[in-house]
């Protein structure tokens, strides 16, 4: 667990194959972001057991980013509360293991519960305001997450100016350079991606260079 900036945490899981989980104490809660593959479960109960409850902030549906949720689930019960954006909430209360690329690790999704459906505006968390934009392109419900001066990316953007593939279930290369332009427009200082390492990289220009790799828009 690494401090990234003010209160935000970053975990590094063991299987390099996981996103990136990122952490925000609250007041008597505390927000998880993606919390990855299952790894760190041990370190999970350890050092969550304290709050009062623990709020599930999922970027997409990707096996890679939700595979813990159930687990935490069914450990804190009540206590975990899971959010997911509203076009891709239908997967995981199905299970659905194909779209949400279980299957390509071998496993199956049980289905999960979504406690409250995101849309693109502003949420407040035990006092912690966070904006949700919707960004699709990697999958339909794809989002990033605005917190004061850090831009959670999901697998929208990475911090060397890649993005996550569009050849897989509901990816869609319009909607990502639509994506990349909503995003343009944010102010942010700290890029905090799924995958690959945080930077302070120029939010700008770094979406340059992803447009100018990627070459025509269609």
């Amino acid at each position: 667990m690494r401090n990234i900036n003010g209160k935000v945490f970053i975990f590094r899981h063991r299987l390099s194959s996981s996103a990136n989980t990122y952490m925000i104490p609250c007041q008597e809660s505390v927000i998880i972001i993606d919390p990855g593959l299952p790894d760190l479960v041990d370190f999970y109960i350890e050092h969550l057991s304290i709050f009062e409850y623990i709020h599930i902030i999922h970027t997409h549906m990707h096996y890679d980013h939700i595979a813990t949720t159930p687990l935490l689930k069914k450990i804190f019960e009540d206590k975990a509360k899971v959010y997911h954006h509203e076009n891709e909430a239908k997967f995981l209360e199905e299970g659905d293991s194909i779209s949400t690329l279980a299957t390509y690790f071998n496993e199956y999704l049980p289905p999960i519960k979504v406690d409250k459906e995101l849309k693109e505006g502003y949420l407040i968390i035990d006092g912690t305001p966070l904006a949700i934009l919707h960004t699709p392109g990697h999958t339909i419900g794809s989002i990033c997450i605005l917190y004061k001066n850090i831009i959670f990316t999901g697998d929208l953007l990475f911090s060397d100016g890649n993005v996550g593939r569009l050849d897989l279930p509901t990816g869609n290369r319009v909607d990502l350079f639509r994506s990349l332009s909503k995003l343009e427009r944010v102010n942010a200082e700290v890029i905090a991606p799924g995958h690959g390492s945080v930077t302070k990289r120029p939010l700008k220009g770094l979406i340059e260079e992803v447009r100018l790799r990627l070459g025509p828009y269609i």
